[in-house]
Formats: structure tokens, sequence, C-alpha cells
């Protein structure tokens, strides 16, 4: 499995080149920029190449394009430089290694010893932090949490946007009096919204969307220009997003997992591909 991966990725990642793995332990980690537990799964990785380079270890990201902004090249290797990522990258737009490796979620990792033997598989970040802390104790290096940004979410697309109706983006799931603390979540939109196979896009200056939801966060994944194309409000007042990558925002948390309901005003040309929650 190991030598078809590394037959299809030699030569042909989009920075740096992955090292002779021969006595090496490799670590193939699939993330998207687009995809919130990836991001936050940098800082470890990072920390994992670093380290392991004179440790026998080998790290080797494999980008998936959840959407189609994600496919071109240039976007990749600006994210990667505004990242700071230092392991080799390679862009699987065709899914083929998603596919070899049968992986079912983002990000996901996937751990072969020297012998190219698939010893572990990784499917959240919780399992990926105690390898790192495991890895860093067997090699006598000093481990903070605080240097990978250790954060436990369980994180939930309220819409992704592809390939669904306006008129369907209504959840009624959960939504009537006195069911509120079950509530799954609701979108819902006002406005004259040119809708695409995988995203919406408001068409004028006041067009609304407003989601609705149970838990600490809110996520969006957005067009880059977002910040001159669309304001947030929370309880009817303003929040200010932050950036996690070029199309991927925080747009606000709070303390208590409890009810939160955000407007978003959009102008002319602003664009939106998912709603993401955590809890």
């Amino acid at each position: 499995m190991l030598g078809i991966l590394l037959e299809r990725m030699l030569g042909s990642t989009i920075n740096g080149s992955i090292g002779n793995p021969e006595g090496q332990s490799i670590l193939v980690a699939l993330w998207s920029y687009a995809n919130v537990e990836s991001i936050e799964a940098i800082s470890p990785l990072n920390f994992l190449a670093e380290i392991g380079s004179g440790n026998k270890l080998s790290v080797v990201g494999v980008h998936i394009a959840e959407y189609d902004f994600q496919m071109y090249r240039r976007n990749v290797i600006k994210e990667i430089e505004t990242l700071r990522i230092s392991f080799p990258v390679y862009q699987d737009n065709t899914n083929e290694i998603w596919g070899l490796l049968n992986a079912t979620g983002l990000p996901a990792y996937f751990l072969f010893d020297p012998s190219g033997a698939l010893i572990s598989e990784m499917s959240s970040n919780d399992d990926l932090f105690e390898y790192a802390m495991n890895f860093a104790a067997d090699a006598g290096v000093n481990f903070q949490e605080s240097e990978v940004g250790q954060v436990k979410r369980s994180q939930t697309y309220l819409g992704s946007l592809r390939g669904r109706k306006i008129e369907e983006f209504v959840d009624p799931t959960g939504f009537g009096e006195g069911n509120k603390a079950n509530m799954k979540g609701s979108i819902s939109v006002s406005g004259s919204w040119l809708q695409s196979a995988e995203s919406i896009m408001a068409t004028a200056d006041g067009d609304e969307l407003i989601f609705e939801f149970t838990g600490f966060e809110a996520f969006a994944v957005v067009n880059s220009g977002w910040m001159e194309l669309a304001t947030f409000e929370k309880g009817g007042n303003m929040v200010h997003p932050h950036p996690m990558s070029s199309n991927l925002v925080s747009v606000c948390s709070q303390e208590k997992n409890a009810i939160m309901k955000i407007k978003v005003i959009a102008k002319k040309n602003f664009e939106i591909y998912s709603i993401i929650s955590s809890s």
C-alpha cells in the first residue's frame, strides 16, 4: 500500500519533497484548508515533521479539495504559505489517494511503519494529539500542549449547500415550541440568491441568510473576499469573524452550548458554501 501511495506522490508534491522513506515511519495526513479540524491539526503535524526528521518519521500531507476553488494549485500554495506548513503536500484533485486509503472523513491520519505496513488509522485530532505527545516523549523532546493548540470539539455541517435547492434549506427538525434543547439547526434565506451546484451567491445588497443552532461556535466556508462583501450579526450586534484560511472563517463563539442565531447580511457577489457548528 505505501509503495503505491509513494509512487503517486513522489515528485508530485506542491511544496518540498518526500525524502528517502527507507527506514522511516511515514504519517500520511489527509486534510483540507476549508475544514476546521484540519486547520487545527497543522500545528501538531508541523511539530511532528520538525522533530521527526531526526527520529525516523516523515510527515506527508494529502490535500483534499472539498470545493471547486480548492482544486487550483495557486490557491493551495497560498494556504500552505499562510499556514506555514513545513511538510510536503500532495494535491489529490482526483481523490485517488483518498480512495486507496478508503478514507471516510476529514481529517484522517494513516501511520505506516518502516516496512510499509499500515499500523494505525487515526480519524480524530484527539488521536493525533495523543500520538504526538507519545512520539515526543519517546524522542525525549519537550512537548507542550499549547504548541499544538489542542482543541476538543465535535464538528457538524449544518448546511453543505451543494446540490440543495434554496427552498430545502430550512430544516424543521426540533424546532417545535418547547423542543429547542434538541435543535439540530435551521438555515433560511431572504432575497434573490443565485444558486450553483455547490454554493449560493447574493445578487443584491441586503440579501440575508439566517442560521440557528445549538452549539459553542459557528464557522462558515465563504468566498475569499468575504470581509468586503458581508456583515455578520448575533443578537442584533455586529460580530467580527476571524479568518482561519482564505475561505474558512470562525464567525463567533460563546461559552455555553446554547442556542445561537446568526444573521449574514450580504452585498452583491457574496458567496457561501457551508455553515459549520461545533458543540
